[in-house]
């Protein structure tokens, strides 16, 4: 009995959990954020969602704060937002435009930022893919892997070199990954594949510093615009305008559990994983149990790419498990 009600307890609070065990105790035991106060943070992909949201919590823990994207006016909406006072930039910016990204760089570390430099490099900008692998051209595959992969390596590196990050031996960078580079995902193959090569590059560039911190954040579904603004077809772009938000993490839990990890120790937070159950589960069982997440998906995508096709709501599990599903 004793044994039955601990496995019944164990279950309840793995389900509760809405980040990897580490990460989700941390943030209950030190939910301060004094570690951000006068630090020197460069947000990218800042104009809406997870962005945004860094943006605002940041100015309320008293980071000096940069925010980057393509759209000035949202940026500017999102300055609005932010606390009062605060101080905080805005540096519209197209990271996939190489010659200018390096000329904003130049500008922000040498001249907004100066001598104390650059502390923290946030970068978000990125775009998602809803649409089968069948039916992505190697174009859209290619531009994704621009925006989401490529872009990031460059201003990193740019930013590492004009801020001397090796000769004054300090750095911190933080990548917001997907747990779609962890696990096999359905309508996502393009999208994934640029998570992938974001988690082996960071890495591995982790690794060849010892003083490098780098801290690659997978989330799961977050209530933002990505997943409307999706790379698809053009049906596939109307039906993605309905997706329901039901299931997903809201931008603000998400964002506070990404701080707690960034602020939190290096040995325990260079990789974390932010989601709601089941897709949790499934990232955890990518990671310790591929096979089972191999089968699972197997049985899975198929059904996600039927409910896409027919115009129903991905995210939602009535979508594409039927009654027949459950009775087996």
């Amino acid at each position: 009995m004793l044994k039955k009600a601990a496995v019944a307890v164990g279950a309840v609070a793995f389900a509760m959990l809405d980040a990897n065990p580490s990460l989700w105790i941390y943030d209950k035991l030190a939910p301060s954020n004094a570690f951000y106060e006068n630090k020197n943070i460069w947000i990218t992909g800042a104009s809406s969602g997870i962005g945004a949201e860094l943006a605002v919590q940041l100015s309320e823990a008293g980071a000096n704060v940069v925010i980057s994207a393509r759209r000035e006016k949202e940026l500017e909406e999102v300055k609005g937002r932010c606390k009062a006072g605060s101080s905080v930039k805005v540096v519209p910016l197209d990271v996939t435009d190489r010659k200018a990204m390096h000329k904003s760089v130049e500008d922000v570390v040498e001249g907004h930022f100066g001598k104390k430099g650059l502390d923290i490099l946030i970068l978000n900008a990125g775009k998602s893919q809803r649409l089968p692998a069948m039916k992505t051209d190697l174009q859209m595959t290619r531009d994704l892997m621009n925006l989401n992969f490529e872009s990031l390596v460059d201003m990193t590196l740019k930013v590492m070199k004009t801020d001397k990050w090796v000769e004054r031996e300090t750095g911190h960078i933080v990548v917001t990954s997907s747990v779609a580079g962890k696990l096999p995902v359905a309508l996502s193959s393009s999208y994934a594949a640029t998570k992938a090569a974001v988690n082996g590059y960071f890495s591995s560039l982790r690794s060849e510093f010892s003083w490098l911190r780098v801290d690659i954040v997978c989330p799961g579904p977050i209530a933002t615009p990505i997943a409307r603004n999706a790379a698809s077809s053009a049906e596939g772009a109307k039906l993605l305008q309905n997706e329901s938000e039901d299931n997903k993490m809201p931008v603000d839990r998400f964002t506070k559990l990404m701080l707690s990890g960034v602020k939190g120790p290096r040995q325990l937070f260079y990789e974390t994983w932010i989601s709601y159950q089941p897709v949790l589960f499934f990232t955890g069982a990518a990671q310790y149990v591929p096979t089972l997440a191999i089968n699972l998906s197997k049985v899975v995508g198929p059904k996600r790419i039927k409910a896409f096709e027919a115009g129903k709501d991905v995210y939602k599990m009535s979508s594409w498990v039927t009654r027949d599903d459950v009775e087996k």
